[in-house]
């Protein structure tokens, strides 16, 4: 999560291919390199999103977090909701949702 551009499209695209690979995966120093270092509430609600359409286990889930943990299981059909908060990430929400 600290090299080049700190870890928004490490995270999206790790939590993705673990839900379709049903892979556990975690990543350390998430955007290290960036003025607010760890997790944002829209990075918080994507991999909540991503952890429901795979019925899976996160741990370090939280604002300001450097490391996260995420353990998928199958995935569910279903309807899902996420809210990042602002409309600013919502399409980098689909983004990780929609791959699996």
């Amino acid at each position: 999560g600290s090299m080049l551009e700190g870890g928004r499209q490490v995270l999206r695209v790790a939590f993705a291919c673990a839900a379709l690979l049903q892979q556990p995966v975690r990543v350390t120093n998430v955007r290290a390199t960036r003025g607010k270092p760890g997790l944002a509430m829209q990075h918080v609600a994507a991999l909540r999103l991503v952890r429901d359409v795979a019925r899976g286990k996160l741990s370090g889930n939280s604002v300001g977090s450097h490391e996260v943990t995420f353990r998928p299981c199958k995935l569910a059909a279903g309807t899902f909701s996420a809210d990042p908060g602002t409309a600013g990430p919502i399409t980098l929400m689909m983004q990780a949702a929609l791959m699996p």
